[in-house]
């Protein structure tokens, strides 16, 4: 992992849920884009609490990858611009939103969850075991969903990306594995 990181709202909005933000102080080199500022003021992250982070602004050229990302991956302003902002600036990107994940690996950018932060911080002897795996909790009270925070609400009982859950079909699906659908998928 590189020196630097751009982190989502995701990362950080939880840390802060559990008392647990000083926790990514270790990353000494953590940035976000101003649209991940906002969603975290608006999730009711005190500003006080993350001045620490610093605030990148990204070059116009990267700003329109932040759209095409927005627009082409269906991804919010936030996580298209810590995408953009982690490619302008060759870090890390930190994201627990699995979309944003994807696009990010796709684009050749190193990616790490909460999780993988945690990990790292025991790892570097910046916290205990038990401190590291006291993190690693659910949060005390109920953290927005993607489709509460993000403005959109997606259909009732849907996975990412709006496929109806039991009406998955292709070669994932038990039923064409076992030759039940007349040998190819509908």
């Amino acid at each position: 992992m590189g020196n630097k990181a751009i982190s989502n709202t995701g990362p950080i909005f939880h840390f802060w849920e559990i008392g647990s933000l000083a926790l990514l102080k270790h990353f000494k080199h953590l940035s976000i884009p101003e649209e991940v500022r906002k969603e975290l003021s608006s999730l009711g992250v005190p500003q006080h609490d993350i001045l620490w982070i610093q605030i990148l602004p990204l070059e116009p050229s990267f700003k329109d990858v932040a759209e095409v990302f927005s627009n082409k991956f269906s991804l919010e302003f936030g996580e298209a611009h810590a995408i953009s902002l982690a490619l302008q600036e060759k870090a890390t990107f930190f994201t627990d939103d699995l979309e944003a994940r994807t696009v990010a690996k796709q684009h050749n950018v190193e990616t790490h969850g909460s999780v993988g932060m945690i990990l790292r911080i025991f790892r570097d002897g910046k916290a205990s075991r038990s401190e590291a795996m006291s993190q690693h909790r659910p949060p005390p009270r109920r953290s927005p969903t993607p489709s509460t925070w993000r403005g959109r609400s997606r259909e009732a009982g849907s996975v990412p990306g709006g496929e109806p859950r039991g009406r998955r079909r292709g070669p994932w699906s038990d039923s064409w594995r076992h030759g039940r659908s007349g040998g190819l998928p509908p």
